[in-house]
């Protein structure tokens, strides 16, 4: 999609990527990143696992820091 043309300009302009998955599976559920951030926010512990193991970010640069919204799933 665009954010990958987004990860490519800023890393042609040397800016850092930090990107946030969009939901609490997409880690686990939607395939590997085609350009890969530099950094990485997470929903949870599980996904900073999946972050980790299955996607092979370092510590260093995985961030748990909760939803990004709740409205979408209010009544």
């Amino acid at each position: 999609g665009l954010e990958v043309e987004l990860v490519k300009a800023a890393r042609r302009a040397g800016v850092p990527v930090l990107a946030q998955a969009a939901s609490f599976d997409t880690l686990t559920s939607k395939g590997a990143f085609l350009i890969r951030p530099d950094y990485l926010a997470t929903w949870g512990a599980t996904a900073t696992d999946a972050a980790l193991q299955a996607h092979g970010f370092s510590p260093d640069r995985v961030f748990t820091v909760g939803p990004p919204q709740f409205d979408v799933y209010a009544s």
